[in-house]
């Protein structure tokens, strides 16, 4: 399996949404959940859940690349429990 920590997941976030033309608002918006938790997110204050990637999943319609990724980083919260904190 590839490595990612979540450097890789605050960068892949923030692209993916610029990919999508949105603003953290609106991705806010379709996710039902704050500006400030996407940003919380991209600047590596917060973590998702599992729960979390599958709905960005869905909501966005993700497919290819960023769809294996995704599958990657919710891998990542099952196998690791979560510990996004390592550094790398």
């Amino acid at each position: 399996m590839q490595q990612v920590n979540r450097n890789h997941f605050q960068q892949w976030l923030k692209a993916l949404r610029g990919r999508h033309g949105l603003s953290q608002e609106q991705l806010a918006r379709r996710m039902r959940c704050s500006a400030n938790y996407i940003w919380r997110l991209e600047h590596g204050k917060r973590y998702p859940s599992k729960e979390w990637l599958q709905l960005l999943g869905h909501v966005l319609q993700l497919d290819g690349e960023d769809k294996a990724i995704l599958e990657l980083f919710i891998q990542m919260t099952e196998t690791l429990s979560c510990k996004w904190n390592n550094p790398g």
